[in-house]
């Protein structure tokens, strides 16, 4: 790579600008990405930025680059799961075309293969097994049928896996391609338009409605130690994708009659929980999302009168606001929310034991009589259990929980900068808690005079000046690069790095000017939620609000060396 930059008399930062930004022809962009997709070296965020700018970019894919830009992340020293990404995205991109050779499916498999090798536990390697897995379901030859995303691990896999097998091939092979093709994402149109002409045939027809009946009466995945969230959901990971996909399948196929009730069943299951005590996720929050999501685009008499069912019927309060928008009774769903929360509060005063309580006044008292003197005297306001103390830039809390005999002792700070207008959800200063704090660190106590008292004079020669720490820019983005500063014995809630800690750097950058700080984290920030914007687990709003602060980012003047 360097010999060929010197004989075009190029550098690398010369050439990074070049095809990040230049009108290059799409072949010679696809040529970029595929030397970025091997690069190592250095953090460089000239390097990411071009890297990221190319791949959201619609390249000439073919199956000889796509094999290329396969073998080439395989090969990389360690894991990166963007530039996996891109390649698999690549890939499909050539399968959903119709050009996958034998080629192109081996290096597929030898893909799956690898990542199978792979320890789950690196970031993002169960989410690349899925990709590849729809990846190759695409690649398969009309007359086949490719089963192998559909897994064992549940209820539903095996008699789904048997459903398709014994229909016909050539009938149901384009339904199970579109099925297994959608993954998380939003359905596209193209995609509505593609499966409404695979289930034309009446044999297609009737596998959606096996495969959801089967779905609708799937049992709870039973408790294993080696599974995630075994014991509390309905489908294992791959599968649920699959349902959900049928699932919004049925709104091309409004006369079915059958659909309105297994779409309330699958609702009702889905949004339910597993009764486990300490599991409080809903069995299957997508294919229940989708459920409501079909009746209403469906919306049919009787799809209405399910709906106004669910309405009664759920206890999310999120579902039941949708529906209520959906049927136009935005007061009725007011109503049922507000009776959820009253018996929500109602069973955690049932299950209420009275040591508890007589622990947290005891407590309270302690705190009050050591803790609430020294804050009074740095400034803070008492709400509760949580002091707040506000600034022209930002806002300071120290909250205090107790339980098992310790006193938790939370403190932060919430920057104005890194909330700047156009946020998704924008609240009250006045109001802030510990859970929309940018930086949060918590120490331990025993809940005693004596530990207290101790506790009193660590918040004036520590805990305050901390906080009064990242009052100052330069003192704030060490803390969020390294985790530099932090009082001795305290840990943390984030740790240095994380996603959410680059967007709250690279905003705080922004407000101070600091451009290379700025456009380097929030570049790292726009990547994450592509990602979840990709993988279903986030909104587009968000995806815009991060690339609009990088632009702001970018137009910062470049100060001179």
């Amino acid at each position: 790579m360097a010999r060929a930059l010197d004989d075009a008399g190029l550098d690398w930062e010369r050439w990074l600008d070049g095809t990040g930004t230049a009108p290059l022809d799409a072949r010679v962009r696809l040529s970029a990405l595929l030397v970025l997709l091997g690069h190592e070296g250095p953090d460089d965020h000239r390097v990411e930025e071009t890297f990221d700018r190319l791949r959201r970019r619609r390249l000439p894919w073919d199956p000889a680059t796509a094999c290329l830009a396969l073998e080439v992340v395989r090969q990389r020293s360690e894991f990166d799961h963007c530039r996996v990404g891109a390649g698999l995205r690549g890939a499909a991109s050539v399968c959903g075309a119709g050009l996958a050779d034998t080629v192109l499916v081996d290096q597929l498999d030898r893909c799956r293969s690898w990542l199978d090798d792979l320890s789950p536990e690196l970031w993002a390697v169960p989410r690349m097994r899925l990709l590849v897995r729809r990846v190759l379901a695409t690649a398969t030859p009309p007359d086949l049928v490719d089963l192998s995303l559909i897994t064992d691990g549940d209820g539903w896999g095996v008699p789904a896996r048997d459903l398709a097998r014994r229909a016909d091939a050539d009938v149901v092979g384009p339904l199970i391609r579109r099925l297994g093709e959608l993954g998380p994402r939003k359905p596209s149109q193209r995609w509505v338009r593609e499966v409404q002409e695979a289930v034309r045939p009446d044999a297609a027809r009737e596998l959606v409605r096996a495969w959801l009946d089967v779905a609708a009466f799937a049992p709870i995945v039973e408790p294993d130690e080696t599974t995630a969230f075994s014991g509390g959901m309905l489908f294992a990971p791959g599968n649920e994708e699959v349902v959900r996909a049928a699932v919004l399948a049925t709104t091309v196929m409004p006369s079915e009659a059958w659909a309105p009730a297994v779409l309330g069943v699958l609702a009702r299951r889905g949004a339910a929980t597993s009764g486990v005590a300490g599991m409080t996720a809903s069995l299957s929050l997508k294919v229940a999302s989708a459920a409501i999501d079909a009746l209403i685009v469906r919306a049919t008499p009787g799809d209405r009168a399910v709906l106004e069912e669910l309405l009664v019927d759920l206890s999310r309060r999120d579902l039941v606001k949708r529906i209520g928008v959906a049927l136009g009774r935005p007061e009725e769903a007011a109503a049922r929310d507000a009776q959820l929360r009253r018996e929500k509060a109602a069973a955690v005063r049932r299950k209420a034991d009275p040591a508890p309580r007589e622990a947290r006044a005891a407590a309270d008292r302690l705190v009050r009589q050591h803790l609430g003197p020294a804050l009074r005297r740095s400034g803070f306001s008492a709400g509760g259990r949580t002091w707040r103390r506000l600034h022209l830039d930002r806002v300071d809390v120290v909250s205090v929980g107790s339980g098992a005999g310790e006193i938790q002792l939370s403190y932060g700070t919430r920057f104005d900068a890194a909330h700047p207008g156009g946020e998704a959800c924008p609240m009250d200063r006045a109001q802030v808690r510990l859970k929309d704090l940018d930086i949060q660190v918590y120490e331990n106590w025993d809940a005693t005079d004596e530990a207290l008292a101790r506790c009193a004079a660590r918040l004036l020669t520590s805990v305050v000046p901390f906080l009064d720490t990242l009052g100052r820019y330069e003192l704030a983005r060490s803390y969020l690069e390294h985790g530099a500063g932090v009082p001795p014995g305290a840990a943390a809630m984030n740790n240095p790095g994380s996603p959410a800690d680059q967007g709250v750097l690279g905003l705080l950058a922004l407000a101070a000017a600091d451009r290379p700080t700025a456009v380097d984290q929030l570049i790292f920030r726009v990547r994450f939620a592509q990602e979840q914007v990709d993988d279903g687990f986030s909104s587009d709003a968000e995806l815009r609000f991060w690339r609009r602060q990088l632009a702001r980012a970018r137009r910062l003047p470049v100060l001179p060396a």
